[in-house]
């Protein structure tokens, strides 16, 4: 999947320039981080994670390959992410989103309290899925 995404998405996900492959492999062996794959047919086309040290906090990422954006399948991985998060009992999460991603931003704040600041281009934003909105 990684080698199907654009320089673009994957400077946007990992916010710097790499193709990703050695983050990715390493996020893929940690037993404690919730990692959801979307599938076509056989062919992965999208990864959400939710990594951290501890239920209190996790931090949220997503990768859509350029073909399948726009098309829900990011809103899929991230609200399978929530629902299992929540099950778990973590308490917020945290994404780090590039400020042209307005879209994610208000995904995201359709899952629960959210707050956010920007800081150098990027929206930092922190949601309380204790509370609904």
């Amino acid at each position: 999947m990684l080698g199907r995404c654009s320089t673009s998405s994957l400077f946007h996900r990992f916010h710097g320039p790499g193709d990703g492959i050695a983050y990715t492999v390493t996020q893929l062996q940690r037993r404690d981080d919730m990692v959801f794959l979307a599938w076509e047919d056989d062919q992965c086309i999208g990864m959400g994670v939710l990594a951290g040290p501890s239920n209190l906090e996790l931090h949220l990422g997503v990768l859509v390959e350029d073909q399948r954006q726009r098309r829900g399948v990011g809103t899929t991985l991230i609200t399978a992410l929530i629902t299992e998060a929540r099950s778990r009992g973590v308490r917020s999460i945290h994404a780090d989103v590039m400020g042209e991603d307005h879209q994610l931003v208000m995904i995201l704040g359709r899952l629960g309290k959210a707050t956010g600041r920007v800081e150098s281009g990027i929206f930092s934003v922190n949601i309380d899925l204790c509370r609904s909105t």
